[in-house]
């Protein structure tokens, strides 16, 4: 689960409202815990587990019989998951296309099931986090891309993963946001009568 506190929620809220008043952009952060279950990594995690454990307690037990050994399998297979369910040690186990394509996929169902693409002038902004992979993805809706190629977020992408990667994800994402919000402002000015669209709250959400 993604701990950020009511400062830190507010912080980001303050953030977003700050970058609208200049800007016809609408930006939504929205946090996922993870973008998949990935059940594969963590049983091959798990195997892997079983099979060094068995084979160490096979060359170094000289008493340990057979029988025992096969009877042990089970309770090394469930710690050997509950290993590969530590993000740190999955990670390793997940191939990094894979994660991008898991988090990819995360990010544009949720840039509908959020209402981005709901916006009058289609400037919607999503922000998105999956933590587990130390993945980000911001993806701007029609109107964005006419005038900015996809690539004009790199930077704010590689800021916002070095800052979850160092745990301080709240101050990433305000950093982010602010970064946004420069870049819209130059190419989608505010207008006088603008409302505000979609809600400014960060978005938790947990898998």
């Amino acid at each position: 689960m993604v701990v950020i506190t009511d400062s830190e929620k507010k912080a980001i809220k303050d953030a977003i409202s700050e970058v609208e008043l200049h800007t016809t952009g609408e930006i939504v952060p929205i946090v996922a815990t993870r973008s998949d279950v990935y059940a594969g990594a963590t049983w091959r995690i798990a195997i892997a587990f079983t099979l060094a454990v068995s084979g160490v307690l096979a060359l170094f037990v000289e008493s340990i019989s057979p029988f025992w050994l096969v009877v042990l399998q089970v309770p090394f297979l469930w710690l050997g998951w509950i290993v590969g369910s530590i993000p740190a040690i999955e990670r390793f186990a997940i191939h990094p296309k894979e994660m991008s394509e898991e988090v990819h996929q995360r990010a544009i169902q949720a840039f509908f099931n959020f209402k981005l693409h709901t916006t009058q002038d289609r400037t919607g902004i999503l922000i998105f986090v999956s933590c587990m992979e130390h993945r980000v993805e911001i993806l701007a809706d029609a109107g964005v891309y006419k005038k900015l190629p996809p690539d004009v977020w790199q930077e704010t992408v590689d800021e916002l993963v070095k800052a979850i990667k160092k745990r301080q994800l709240a101050d990433g994402l305000v950093t982010a946001i602010q970064s946004s919000g420069k870049i819209l402002k130059t190419h989608f000015p505010s207008q006088e009568e603008k409302t505000n669209e979609l809600c400014n709250d960060l978005v938790l959400v947990d898998m």
